[in-house]
């Protein structure tokens, strides 16, 4: 099951690429993503933990190590989804945030290992730093904005670090409840041993956004690593260059989209920035004179193209579009037609038809927010 590259790196500390999927069966975008990051990565080892059965062909041909995981019996016990919708994508609540549990199931098999999990939807850039990575002693993720963090790359240098990052999530949660983001961030500001990688530096101070909190903006840019010369995306870059999750959008893929620069939630304005990809397939933002190197997209559209083996000429031609107006690249009808099943099957069709983007706009004009006395 485990293969021989595991009993080959007995003895030393080598960094494993860690994919995981519980609770529902694997997206096609999740298993081109492997594929393509064993394309460019071939000297590293990948993992993928879940609880569902995948074709051992498959694994085999791409080199890919499963590792079969079961209900944390703890985590289990305390598991409440507060305020969250249980049959929301198949309990997608439950399973972001057990997918950090389910680390350290595989790191006490493997406790030399170092592990760099990925999110099933994040895409490394061939220059991405692991000789920077594997310096680290501490546990590391990526800060999405002022009250969230998100586990789109957590690092961890060994086995006893990520048990007392499982134990502290179960901590957590028991006490706050709330999603993956929530606790993470709660996570890392309350316990000692934990850091977050840049998703925005000094000399990229130009970009920030404006609407976001100024002291926050400052923070980051002051605790931005100096070995690294690089940014990381935790959602920001990625939704504006390759757009949102359809399933949030009525099946629409659109790119440039404001909503979430506007409002203030993240420290950084893609929209000011000048993208360029290098011909061996890396991203940089201009600063200047200088590229700065970005080293993972975060593709929330979970734009099949991208995750996959030919992802390079579907973003050098989301790169190469120079307009900030938000633009449609996309409809899935068979995402539609998933959305309109679950919503008759959830009984919630009606609200779900007065969301529409018409029908919304049409509500704000004619049916005011504070009805006249």
């Amino acid at each position: 099951m485990f293969g021989r590259r595991f009993q080959k790196s007995k003895g030393r500390k080598v960094t494993s690429l860690v994919f995981v999927h519980i609770g529902t069966r694997y997206p096609r975008y999740l298993i081109k993503n492997i594929e393509r990051t064993r394309d460019l990565f071939r000297d590293k080892k990948i993992i993928l933990i879940g609880n569902t059965v995948i074709s051992q062909r498959w694994l085999q041909n791409n080199d890919i190590i499963f590792f079969p995981y079961k209900t944390h019996v703890q985590f289990d016990s305390i598991f409440s989804f507060g305020d969250f919708d249980k049959r929301f994508r198949g309990g997608y609540w439950r399973h972001t945030l057990e997918r950090l549990i389910a680390l350290e199931s595989f790191h006490e098999s493997f406790p030399r290992e170092k592990i760099l999990h990925i999110e099933s939807d994040v895409i490394l850039f061939p220059n991405f730093p692991f000789m920077y990575v594997e310096t680290l002693g501490e546990m590391a993720w990526l800060n999405f904005s002022e009250e969230a963090d998100v586990a789109a790359l957590v690092y961890s240098p060994g086995y006893e670090v990520t048990k007392r990052f499982s134990q502290d999530i179960i901590q957590d949660f028991s006490k706050y409840g709330g999603s993956d983001m929530d606790v993470l961030y709660r996570v890392r500001k309350i316990n000692r041993g934990y850091i977050s990688w840049p998703t925005l530096n000094q000399e990229l101070k130009e970009y920030a956004n404006f609407r976001a909190n100024e002291k926050y903006i400052l923070d980051i840019c002051s605790n931005s690593n100096k070995i690294v010369p690089g940014i990381f995306d935790a959602a920001g870059l990625g939704m504006w260059i390759c757009g949102i999750d359809p399933r949030n959008k009525f099946g629409v893929t659109k790119i440039h989209s404001r909503d979430f620069i506007d409002s203030g939630i993240v420290a950084l304005d893609p929209g000011k920035m000048r993208f360029e990809l290098s011909d061996q397939g890396n991203l940089f933002v201009k600063s200047g004179q200088n590229l700065i190197p970005i080293y993972n997209l975060h593709i929330h559209s979970k734009d099949k193209r991208l995750l996959s083996l030919k992802w390079q000429s579907r973003l050098t031609h989301l790169v190469n579009n120079r307009e900030t107006k938000p633009k449609v690249v996309g409809f899935s009808l068979g995402i539609f037609l998933s959305l309109v099943i679950t919503n008759i099957k959830n009984r919630t069709l009606i609200p779900f038809i007065l969301h529409f983007p018409g029908i919304r706009n049409l509500k704000r004009r004619f049916m005011p927010r504070h009805p006249q006395k």
